[in-house]
């Protein structure tokens, strides 16, 4: 048996040996090339009779692994550049907004008292206060106080506001809820915190 090799395409044919190819026209069927076959593009098939050996899996290659820089989008900068400004922005406005010590500019108000005797006695102050101001305010603590008639304090407490900014000329409402007030109560007493402690 012979194998014949395309000199174009490398493709390998088998001829037997009956066939007389040595310097006649030869034409490959998968590139269609036509050449003349001679003695040193044939070689005998001298594997033919060998026995083929045990597949074995080959050795594994390390796997080289190269770290790449992940780029990161351009959405992502974009949305922490904005957070970025927002927050900068709001810790100026928030900086320079109201100065607590001077309430002037805030006005409160008290209604009524309501006073609810169930089973249990409760005290509910309610009011307003009102920014009187054209620019955002930040709101102080609220102390609540309670006297008797001979101006003893019974109670004292401080509470927030039930927001801390205010807007320009707006106003908000206020209640608060005493839990079992003292019997004796002469005197309420609403004002604002003007102490930094907070």
């Amino acid at each position: 048996m012979i194998i014949l090799t395309c000199p174009k395409c490398q493709a390998k044919f088998d001829i037997s040996n009956n066939e007389k190819v040595l310097g006649s026209k030869v034409k490959c069927y998968k590139c269609e090339t036509v050449w003349i076959a001679e003695m040193n593009l044939m070689h005998e098939d001298i594997f033919k009779n060998s026995t083929k050996e045990n597949d074995l899996p080959p050795a594994p290659i390390p796997e080289i692994r190269l770290k790449k820089k992940r780029k990161k989008s351009l959405f992502f900068h974009f949305l922490f550049g904005i957070g970025i400004a927002v927050s900068l922005a709001l810790f100026f406005l928030l900086k320079n907004t109201g100065n607590e010590k001077k309430t002037t500019d805030l006005s409160l108000t008290l209604s009524p008292l309501e006073y609810k005797t169930d089973e249990n006695p409760e005290l509910i102050i309610r009011g307003y206060i009102t920014n009187e101001t054209d620019e955002l305010y930040r709101l102080p603590l609220l102390n609540i106080l309670l006297y008797d008639n001979k101006k003893n304090t019974l109670y004292n407490k401080t509470r927030l506001p039930p927001m801390r900014l205010l807007g320009p000329k707006r106003t908000i409402e206020i209640e608060f809820k005493i839990q079992n007030p003292p019997a004796q109560i002469h005197r309420v007493e609403v004002n604002f915190n003007t102490d930094k402690k907070e």
